[in-house]
């Protein structure tokens, strides 16, 4: 698996908008994913859907951006907390976005933004054996927008997944870590 930066290094896209009011966009949005100095911004170059820019959401342009490059289903990997929600977005083989949020409202809504930009979107949402009623709501409402759901018992995730040398680690929270091995656990967790 690779970061979203080391991809985008490497290939260095160039990106246009439309207008100035969407390059401030961008350049907002590329700034919350620290990778303002690695996508190139001008007239020519993939021009990014005004739609991608329209939601103000970083998740949106970071799977927008990996999917210039790399081509599959995009996996949300969920970690329910008792307070935070840690989140991790894998395009491919691409680590695209991770986040760590006190609101499944605001999670719901991110996913609906992704799925109507027309990504095929997979959530796995790790949970203890029991789900909560926060967890048991997420569900209900993915599952009522066509969203693919999988319940992952989460306590034999974490130690099952092992996660290698894969330096961004350090700089992320245990919440989005954990995310990430319920997001590379695959299908086959428990239902709800």
């Amino acid at each position: 698996m690779r970061s979203l930066a080391a991809l985008l290094q490497r290939e260095r896209p160039s990106v246009a908008v439309r207008n100035p009011r969407e390059a401030q966009l961008l350049f907002r949005l590329l700034g919350e994913l620290g990778l303002e100095g690695v996508v190139s911004v001008g007239s020519h170059g993939v021009e990014v859907p005004h739609r991608v820019l329209e939601t103000g959401d970083p998740a949106a342009l970071a799977c927008w951006l990996a999917s210039l490059v790399e081509r599959g289903e995009v996996v949300v990997g969920v970690d329910m907390g008792a307070a935070n929600i840690g989140v991790a977005v894998i395009v491919g083989g691409v680590l695209a976005y991770t986040d760590v949020m006190r609101s499944a409202e605001l999670l719901s809504q991110r996913l609906l933004n992704l799925a109507e930009l027309g990504f095929r979107v997979r959530v796995r949402i790790g949970c203890p054996a029991h789900l909560s009623e926060t967890a048991r709501s997420l569900v209900e409402a993915l599952e009522r927008t066509g969203i693919g759901v999988d319940v992952i018992r989460d306590e034999r995730v974490k130690d099952a997944v092992i996660l290698g040398d894969f330096t961004i680690l350090e700089k992320l929270s245990k919440h989005e870590v954990d995310a990430i091995k319920i997001a590379l656990a695959g299908a086959g967790g428990n239902r709800h």
